[in-house]
């Protein structure tokens, strides 16, 4: 194939094993079945010979690292529609979205310092050169909270910021084409609202929910749930403090550097005012999820 390839294209080129740094005007191809690497010069392709090049032969991007057997395995099940062998399809897994600034840091560093924190060879699986899954096989799955530690050594070790949305654990694939899609979708939703760099699933919920929203809805329940605070920047930090400290007045207390009668005053003034009693859960979740739609 490949010296029927370098008769229809003079520019064809092979990448020897010593050639650290392929040119950027050539398309680079590897072969799926001896990934072999060679490149044919971008000018000399047209849109139709890269789709047709691109059904036999994979793109190759020395930016990536080379992909394990395990990472070949899950790209296929998550890109390719082929029926999915009986031995594997009952296969507990979870995704675990992550993203990082562009330009700060490259695939190769960020697979290792994984590697260094989980202690094993996780698979990742990019989408681009700063954002990708981590996944989680049956044997592997961490609880949620340990990723809440992982953020912040990652985070101080490599001196970038780092995002992970913790999707939920699914118990076979048959719906894994829908679920990448969705941990994709739902991650670039939140965190383009939230500032918190670690989400599960569970704490994106109202965020995505409340994304489904019109806006002159949103706008009515705002103003009808906060009435006179709507506005008050002090009042809602306050509140939303206090319901992500579960309600636990002494620990929301010392995160605000208040005093706890101060803080006990401001949220009865609230309830005085509103009419609406905090301490009580219905309560607090309408509150709570007016909060999060007055930033969406």
């Amino acid at each position: 194939m490949l010296n029927q390839l370098k008769k229809v294209f003079s520019s064809f080129l092979t990448l020897q094993e010593n050639n650290k740094h392929l040119s950027q005007d050539y398309h680079w191809f590897k072969t799926k079945e001896s990934e072999e690497v060679f490149g044919i010069a971008k000018e000399e392709l047209t849109k139709r010979d890269l789709v047709i090049l691109h059904t036999f032969l994979e793109s190759y991007n020395p930016i990536f690292p080379p992909l394990t057997s395990q990472e070949k395995m899950w790209k296929k099940l998550i890109h390719e529609k082929d029926p999915i062998p009986p031995d594997i399809f009952d296969t507990s897994f979870r995704f675990v979205y992550f993203t990082m600034p562009e330009k700060t840091m490259g695939p190769n560093a960020f697979k290792e310092a994984i590697y260094e924190v989980f202690e094993y060879s996780v698979p990742i699986i990019w989408e681009n050169e700063h954002e990708g899954i981590i996944i989680e096989d049956q044997l592997n799955i961490r609880p949620q909270i340990m990723y809440s530690s992982i953020i912040d050594i990652l985070m101080s070790d490599l001196y970038i910021k780092i995002n992970l949305f913790v999707g939920p654990i699914q118990h076979n694939l048959s719906m894994i084409h829908t679920y990448y899609q969705t941990i994709m979708k739902h991650a670039h939703t939140v965190f383009a609202i939230s500032k918190n760099h670690v989400i599960s699933y569970i704490d994106a919920f109202p965020y995505l929910l409340l994304q489904q929203s019109d806006i002159a809805y949103k706008d009515f329940f705002v103003t009808s749930t906060l009435q006179e605070y709507a506005d008050d920047k002090d009042m809602l930090h306050t509140l939303q403090t206090f319901f992500e400290c579960n309600l636990n007045l002494s620990v929301t207390a010392k995160k605000l550097y208040m005093h706890r009668n101060s803080l006990q005053y401001r949220l009865d003034k609230f309830t005085e005012v509103t009419g609406i009693d905090i301490r009580n859960f219905q309560h607090a979740l309408t509150v709570y999820l007016a909060i999060l739609s007055d930033k969406i």
